[in-house]
């Protein structure tokens, strides 16, 4: 199955029902499908995203962090969730201390705001493997070209763009909104 055909099957709103991530992470996720051995996904809310990645990267560990103590339930033999916030770096440098190894793929689907998300990029991508892929989600339209920047100025170095691309949806109050989603390489 595709990631989209997934998203679909759990009823992520990452697949082409909404926001349609996952034929963009099929370019980049397809090909190391098999080789990927460590996932971290900050901000795993129902969990549906959690059950994409198991069942996708079969050799993979999936790690999550969430603010809701009940995503605790989530767990099962190759998933494990931590409770906390992504701009803690305290919290971020306890659970890496524990997990012990490096992620292959990082996805940042959290609190959605600049700062935090920088933050959290800032620490992570020192635990991303080399050629490894740092993704942002829901990046709001005001934010993405301070993010591009700041990657292309300031991680220059450690990073690379892949992609960025802009997704259109309406909210509950039937508003039209756009958000980002920026895919990076460590190099």
């Amino acid at each position: 199955m595709t990631l989209d055909d997934l998203a679909v099957k759990y009823g992520n709103a990452k697949g082409s029902g909404w926001l349609n991530y996952m034929k963009e992470y099929e370019k980049y996720f397809a090909p190391l499908k098999d080789k990927v051995t460590s996932i971290l996904e900050l901000g795993i809310g129902k969990g549906t995203s959690l059950k994409i990645w198991y069942e996708f990267f079969k050799n993979a560990k999936i790690y999550g962090i969430d603010i809701a103590p009940d995503c605790k339930s989530f767990e099962n033999e190759r998933t494990q969730v931590f409770i906390g916030v992504q701009q803690d770096l305290t919290f971020l440098e306890k659970m890496c201390n524990e997990i012990c190894e490096e992620f292959d793929i990082i996805i940042d689907d959290c609190g959605h705001v600049p700062r935090n998300q920088i933050t959290s990029l800032n620490f992570l991508q020192s635990k991303l493997k080399r050629g490894g892929i740092y993704a942002i989600e829901d990046i709001r339209c005001n934010s993405i070209n301070f993010l591009v920047n700041y990657i292309e100025n300031d991680l220059v170095k450690e990073m690379e763009i892949l992609s960025v691309c802009s997704r259109f949806y309406t909210d509950a109050v039937e508003e039209k909104k756009e958000v980002s989603l920026l895919i990076g390489r460590k190099i």
